[in-house]
């Protein structure tokens, strides 16, 4: 299976809820800001994604979303800029 990547941003409420969330997204992506992940996932992992995200949040009061990027070496970076390797992201000091 093919991978994309894949930016994962949120706004959750409850401040319990936001620390699950991003304690487990940190699992399966790259926090590139606190709400705000890069992921490289193939379709099974989407899923598995998407449904652990529905299971720790409260539909009607948060919102995550899930957008499909180009590869991140194609970003515009204003500001302290990310390496990426091929082991993933490395800060630049």
């Amino acid at each position: 299976m093919s991978k994309r990547h894949y930016l994962i941003c949120y706004d959750i409420r409850q401040p319990r809820r936001l620390q699950r969330i991003h304690k487990w997204l940190t699992k399966h992506a790259t926090a590139l800001q606190y709400s705000v992940f890069l992921a490289n996932l193939n379709k099974a992992e989407l899923n598995q994604v998407r449904q652990g995200l529905q299971k720790l949040m409260e539909e009607s009061e948060d919102d995550v979303r899930i957008f499909a990027v180009q590869a991140p070496e194609h970003a515009f970076i204003i500001g302290k800029p990310l390496r990426f390797c091929a082991a993933g992201l490395v800060f630049v000091h």
